[in-house]
């Protein structure tokens, strides 16, 4: 139930630009009263509004724009690893605080796609009270699945408990009548369904697929007890068969194959069924060939786009563990994939609002709820944007309004008395084998240029060289990378707002551009933070192309985060949160690196150019 906001001070928005529905901005007024939008006066001198009370919050935001609170139509919360109720129990207690981070980045309603029920309708009970800020929820419960099926084999392999509350496994009309209404009467606000089966290259699994019995049986259920039903597809047969059945709505769509025809979409938008894209996910998980699911998703979206088909935008990521700002990673890639700016804040908003039976959220219309976001940039010149919040406001009060960051700004980097230092790296981010890496800064001095080179411990083989010529600062302007042994010759450059690289990748040619978005790229990484540790502030945001693994060839971000204990820092992606971070200490004087301690008590750590000094023991020894 929402609060009571009849009693909440009302707000006067002046000057803000609102994105109106010809996909340009208007300068408006926005009066917000008892948690509505009571007043809408555009395109005239806004410095007086008459319907304003003279007690109301005056907010001045010219020169900024007010979108909709953002709605993320597809996502799940952190549960992976639990194996007991108990477990539960204390991963909810976390919960608090990632809802309310989902809160600050502007994320005011969520449908959550497959989740263990009991958990997730306590959050959803408590979520964006007073005293548990966070987004409004929508939930599903668990996914009905074949048994066998994804996500029974894959996400919850070999964890009996999450193959109990995330999945319903149904092999029949019978069992799937059932589970509908076992889910209706736990108070659901829809029904999910699995229907896809085959190979699923990134689990190395063959999946089994829901049967068109069972899935009609499901569909027939749901709706006789007014549920709508959404369906996790990959494959265009599958997508063509649920359009014919009238399901409700597509997660994912076609990622697996082209769309082989125009006919499809035709009928595909003329059912008016939203696709609900989640890009940042097919960004992530590979298919057989080793490569991720996003340029097939990418094409196939912009021509669903281009047809007709409403796009609602969604994640698919894990709050919790991955990054409470996923959904404008997701606002950025549907931009890439060639949705126009405002028709990406549309998928985020007032199509999600529709989709999820918000009819009154997602707009800024009089009469709606006063779930709002106030950036500092306009997002119809760069989706980025989305990212730079002022102000936000759900249900008609300020829930977040961010303090000044103290974003380290780079200091100058002072070559060390000792300018060629060696690390011993057991980390395995370059190499599975244990390397030692000597960091030559001779000739920074005259011409910004160091050199890094891994070295075999036992035969001095040198395995790979890299040359990074940076600014004074450390921020890098070019960078090159050859590794021998695996073909890779490569060359990268800062051009203006992006980085440029060529060369080749494991023997292939390869030509790639990564924007910066206004971060610094520190390809360095772990060798490139003396100028930040020994720099005034707390965080640090930078990007860095990977050249192994899932990484490989892609412009990560990374976030280092001062502690209190001087010299000390924590680096993590904040994509991968959960699953990647490092601990760092430094030199007190330069700053440099003195050891890294990465995942599993993998480290890089600092080699002494002399002997270390001797330590000091008690006894005689012997």
């Amino acid at each position: 139930m929402s609060p009571d906001l009849s009693r909440e001070r009302a707000i006067l928005i002046r000057g803000a630009q609102v994105i109106g529905d010809d996909d340009s901005g208007h300068v408006t007024d926005v009066l917000v009263e008892g948690g509505r939008i009571t007043s809408t006066i555009t395109d005239h001198d806004v410095t007086t509004n008459p319907h304003a009370p003279s007690e109301a919050q005056v907010i001045d935001a010219a020169g900024k724009t007010l979108i909709p609170g953002l709605i993320d139509a597809h996502l799940h919360i952190d549960y992976l690893g639990v194996r007991s109720n108990l477990g539960a129990y204390l991963r909810s207690r976390r919960h608090t605080q990632t809802l309310r981070d989902l809160l600050h980045n502007g994320v005011t309603s969520v449908r959550m796609m497959a989740d263990p029920l009991p958990q997730i309708a306590r959050l959803r009970k408590r979520s964006g009270s007073a005293k548990r800020p966070g987004p409004r929820m929508v939930i599903a419960g668990p996914a009905l699945t074949a048994p066998g099926g994804h996500p029974e084999v894959t996400v919850c392999r070999d964890n009996p408990w999450l193959q109990k509350h995330m999945v319903r496994g149904v092999d029949n009309a019978d069992q799937a009548r059932s589970a509908v209404r076992s889910l209706h009467a736990q108070d659901v606000d829809l029904i999910k369904i699995v229907v896809q089966g085959g190979g699923y290259a990134e689990f190395g699994d063959r999946l089994n697929r829901l049967s068109d019995e069972a899935t009609r049986a499901v569909l027939d259920e749901a709706h006789s007890l007014g549920l709508k039903i959404s369906a996790h597809t990959h494959y265009q047969d599958d997508v063509a068969a649920l359009l014919a059945l009238g399901i409700d709505s597509i997660e994912h769509g076609v990622i697996e194959e082209d769309i082989r025809d125009d006919e499809f979409l035709r009928r595909w938008a003329e059912s008016g069924v939203p696709l609900v894209s989640t890009l940042v996910i097919e960004d992530l998980v590979r298919n057989e060939t080793g490569d991720a699911y996003l340029a097939t998703a990418n094409a196939n979206l912009r021509r669903a786009y281009e047809a007709g088909v409403q796009v609602v935008a969604g994640t698919d990521s894990m709050a919790g563990a991955m990054s409470p700002g996923a959904l404008h990673e997701e606002l950025r890639l549907l931009v890439d994939a060639g949705l126009p700016p405002a028709a990406a804040i549309r998928a985020a908003t007032r199509n999600g609002a529709d989709l999820l039976g918000l009819d009154d959220r997602g707009r800024i219309d009089v009469g709606a709820v006063a779930d709002l976001v106030l950036l500092n940039a306009d997002p119809l010149d760069n989706i980025d944007a989305s990212t730079d919040i002022a102000l936000v406001i759900q249900n008609g009060r300020i829930v977040h309004s961010p303090a000044g960051r103290q974003r380290i700004e780079l200091s100058e980097f002072v070559v060390p008395a000792h300018p060629a230092t060696r690390f011993l790296d057991t980390s395995g981010s370059a190499f599975d084998e244990t390397v030692v890496i000597e960091v030559d800064a001779t000739t920074f001095a005259t011409d910004g240029t160091r050199t890094i080179t891994y070295t075999d411990p036992v035969s001095s083989a040198v395995r790979r060289v890299e040359t990074l010529r940076s600014e004074p600062t450390l921020s890098t302007l070019e960078w090159t990378c050859q590794i021998p042994e695996q073909g890779t010759d490569l060359i990268a450059r800062r051009s203006g707002g992006q980085i440029e690289l060529t060369g080749n990748f494991d023997g292939s040619e390869v030509a790639h551009t990564y924007p910066l978005r206004g971060s610094h790229w520190l390809q360095g990484m772990f060798f490139d933070l003396a100028t930040s540790m020994s720099a005034d502030g707390q965080s640090l945001n930078f990007i860095a192309i990977g050249t192994t693994g899932r990484g490989a060839l892609k412009a990560s971000e990374f976030e280092v985060t001062k502690a209190d204990q001087a010299g000390s820092a924590t680096m993590v992606m904040p994509r991968w949160r959960r699953w990647w971070s490092a601990q760092l200490n430094s030199d007190l004087g330069d700053g440099s690196l003195i050891a890294a301690h990465l995942d599993e008590g993998t480290t890089i750590t600092r080699m002494y150019n002399s002997p270390p000094p001797p330590q000091e023991t008690e006894g005689t020894g012997s």
